[in-house]
């Protein structure tokens, strides 16, 4: 009897809430849908505001990890620790428990790891000026109120950008333009090394052919054994650029894969159903 108490208790309290906010799980299934199409395209600070209002509307934990993955993926270590605590307390029984916990460990320790900001030391005083003497007559002190600081208006420190997991995609940049590179100087070494092979073999034909008047030429020799000997050395030199620029293209593609590989929770329709009824 009491889970049916509760069940109806809340499946009533959610309507006056959407209502008061004149929002439907409609238009949370609308944020999520705009936030996750800002996430794809890797603009996860426009994606975050658009999870918080469908959170907003269908308080589902769900929404709680996606901003989470935002902010840690947008270099906000601290908000993204926030929220996975906040997410893993809304659902203590988590299915990806055990990776919510691995990812709050390493962010708080790239957290703990910031330098303190130092407090610049103070002014110097300057000395204060001789006051004239007090007339016999005492002023009345008059006090001036301060207006007080509103803490919601006060601006508020941004923090600072922490250690980027995806790191390895600008890593992975620059092995893809490493291994072009390579390719490029082993197709270069290569038609190189094809073009003395054709001028080896012209002047080997001179000798194998030889005319009725011809002198044998000892530098005509020389220089077309120093043609086959450079042909080899930039064949093994092309071939082994070739084979290395061809590795860092496919390693730099593997590393692209795994950092854009990151996963988001997707919310319930039943959810959705459950808080419009």
């Amino acid at each position: 009897m009491r889970p049916t108490v509760v069940l109806i208790a809340i499946l009533g309290v959610l309507p006056i809430a959407h209502a008061e906010q004149n929002e439907t799980p409609a238009d949370a299934k609308r944020h999520y849908e705009l936030g996750m199409a800002r996430f794809n395209l890797r603009e996860f600070k426009a994606a975050i505001p658009e999870f918080e209002a469908a959170y907003r509307i269908v308080p589902d934990p769900v929404f709680l990890f996606n901003i989470a993955q935002a902010y840690r993926l947008d270099d906000q270590a601290d908000q993204a620790v926030y929220f996975y605590r906040a997410y893993l307390r809304a659902r203590p029984d988590a299915p990806n428990r055990a990776e919510v916990d691995e990812r709050i460990a390493t962010l708080g320790a790239i957290v703990a790891a910031r330098p303190k900001p130092t407090t610049p030391p103070k002014p110097a005083t300057p000395p204060k000026p001789a006051t004239p003497p007090k007339p016999p007559e005492t002023m009345p002190e008059r006090r001036i109120e301060r207006a007080p600081v509103d803490p919601i208006a006060a601006p508020r420190a941004q923090p600072v950008a922490a250690a980027s997991e995806l790191a390895p995609v600008n890593r992975g940049r620059a092995k893809t333009i490493a291994g072009i590179t390579l390719l490029g100087v082993g197709a270069a070494s290569v038609g190189a090394a094809i073009g003395l092979q054709i001028l080896a073999n012209q002047t080997a034909d001179t000798f194998n052919q030889p005319k009725p008047d011809q002198v044998y030429d000892s530098a005509l020799d020389r220089r077309g054994q120093a043609y086959q000997n450079a042909s080899i050395a930039l064949f093994a030199v092309g071939g082994a650029a070739i084979v290395v620029g061809g590795v860092l293209i496919i390693v730099s593609r593997r590393m692209h894969h795994e950092s854009a590989r990151v996963s988001l929770a997707v919310p319930s329709d039943e959810g959705m159903h459950a808080a419009a009824r």
